[in-house]
C-alpha cells in the first residue's frame, strides 16, 4: 500500500464528509464521481504534504444554487429600487468582454426575478451602446481585489454617456474600497460582503487562525501556485479565495483548487483539480441581434419566434418569451459543444465520468427549457 493509499483510507470519511457538506448526496454518481476527483486531487501532493491539503480541502466554501438564487434575489430587489421597477432603457451584460464571462451564467435568473423581456438583453457587444442615452448593468459573480473591474472600467467606460453599474454576488470589502476609488461606475454593489478575515492567508484570517498553520499552510499553496498560475499563485490578485460556484470556479481562488489543461493553467504542467475552473473561448461580439438572427443560429429549432412568422394573436410579452428561452437553447447547446470536446480528448477514466455527468446535467436543463416553450406555444 503506498502512502497516498493509506493516508485516503485512514480519511475515507473525513473526505465524504466533506462532500456531503457541499451538498452532494452519498450513493449518488455525482457524489462519487466527486469523492474520486478528490481522491484524485491528493495525487499532486507530496506523502508530507497530505494532512495539510486535506485541510485545505475541508476550508472550500461551496455555494450551492438554492444560495446563489438567494443572493441574485437581494440584488434584484435593489435593482428594482433603483430603476423604480421601470427597465425600458436598462440593458444587461455580464462583466467582460465577451459573453462567455461568469455573469452570463446569471443573467437569465435575473431574467426570470426581475420580470425582464429580451428588449433588456443583446446578442452584440455592449459596446454598440456606450454613446447613448440608457443605463447598462454589469452582472459578475465576484469582486476579488477589484483592480479586474478596474481595468474594464478604464478600457470600455471612461467618458460614455451611458450610466453603468455594477451588481455582484460577493464581493471583498478590500476590493470593492479599491474599486470604488478607482472606477467611476454609478454604483457598484454586492449582495454578500467578504471581510478580509475571509481570505485564506490574511494577517486578520479566520479561515485558518493559528499562524504557524496558516503560514505552512500558504507556502504549500503558494509552492504549487507559483507553477500553476505564476503571475496570481494564490488567486487573481492574491485574492486568496476558497469559494467555488456550481457552474464554475473563479480564478480569485486557490489555483491548486481549479488549475487544469483547460484553463489558464501554466503550460507543461499536470494537474488534477478539484473543482475545475472552466475557460471558454473568446467569441467576436456580433454586431448586431434581430429576432430573425436568432433563427439563423440555431438551425436546430425551426420553429423559432420572429416578427414574420408569429401570428398577429400572439402577444408581444409571448414572443419575448420566446426568444429569451430559445437565447438560452443556444447557449446550453454551446456549453454540451464544449464539454464533448472535453470529452473526447481526456485520457483520464474519472474525468471522462465528470464530462458524461455534465452533459447529463446539461441535457437536462436543455429539455427543461424546451418543456417551457412548449408551454408557450
Amino acid at each position: 500500500m503506498t502512502p497516498h493509499q493509506e493516508f485516503i483510507g485512514n480519511n475515507l470519511k473525513q473526505i465524504g464528509q466533506i462532500v456531503r457538506s457541499w451538498g452532494f448526496q452519498k450513493k449518488t454518481d455525482l457524489y462519487n464521481s466527486r469523492i474520486s476527483e478528490v481522491i484524485i486531487w491528493f495525487d499532486n501532493f507530496k506523502p508530507s504534504e497530505l494532512k495539510d491539503a486535506l485541510l485545505i480541502l475541508s476550508k472550500i466554501q461551496y455555494i450551492q444554487y438554492h444560495k446563489i438564487k438567494g443572493l441574485i434575489e437581494i440584488v434584484s430587489n435593489e435593482i428594482d429600487h433603483i430603476f423604480g421597477k421601470d427597465f425600458d432603457n436598462v440593458l444587461f451584460f455580464p462583466l467582460g468582454s465577451f459573453s462567455a464571462s461568469s455573469g452570463s451564467m446569471y443573467l437569465y435568473e435575473y431574467y426570470k426575478t426581475l420580470g425582464l423581456t429580451s428588449k433588456n438583453f443583446k446578442q452584440d457587444s455592449f459596446i454598440s451602446y456606450l454613446d447613448t442615452d440608457i443605463s447598462i448593468v454589469f452582472i459578475d459573480d465576484i469582486i476579488g481585489s477589484g483592480r479586474q473591474a478596474t481595468k474594464f472600467f478604464n478600457e470600455f467606460l471612461i467618458n460614455k454617456k451611458a450610466k453603468c453599474y455594477y451588481f455582484t454576488l460577493f464581493g471583498f470589502e478590500s476590493g470593492l474600497e479599491y474599486l470604488n476609488l478607482n472606477a467611476n461606475f454609478e454604483l457598484v454593489l454586492s449582495a454578500k460582503i467578504l471581510s478580509d478575515e475571509e481570505m485564506a492567508f490574511g494577517s486578520n484570517s479566520y479561515v485558518f487562525k493559528d499562524l504557524k498553520t496558516r503560514n505552512r499552510l500558504e507556502n504549500l499553496c503558494e509552492k504549487y501556485g507559483s507553477i500553476l498560475f505564476p503571475k496570481h499563485p494564490l488567486g487573481y490578485d492574491n485574492s486568496q479565495s476558497l469559494l467555488v460556484f456550481p457552474h464554475n470556479a473563479p480564478n480569485n481562488t486557490l489555483p491548486i483548487i481549479w488549475a487544469s489543461t483547460f484553463n489558464e493553467k501554466q503550460k507543461g504542467v499536470i494537474w488534477r483539480p478539484i473543482w475545475e475552473r472552466k475557460k471558454f473561448k473568446e467569441k467576436k461580439p456580433r454586431k448586431s441581434a434581430t429576432n430573425s438572427d436568432v433563427g439563423e443560429i440555431v438551425t436546430k429549432y425551426k420553429d423559432v419566434p420572429t416578427e414574420t412568422n408569429t401570428s398577429k394573436s400572439e402577444s408581444k410579452s409571448e414572443l419575448r418569451r420566446k426568444e429569451i428561452a430559445y437565447k438560452e437553447l443556444i447557449e446550453l447547446e454551446e456549453l454540451v459543444s464544449e464539454w464533448k470536446q472535453k470529452l473526447s480528448i481526456s485520457q483520464i477514466p474519472s474525468e471522462k465520468k465528470h464530462c458524461k455527468l455534465e452533459i447529463q446535467r446539461l441535457n437536462q436543463m436543455i429539455l427543461e427549457v424546451e418543456q417551457r416553450i412548449g408551454k408557450y406555444n
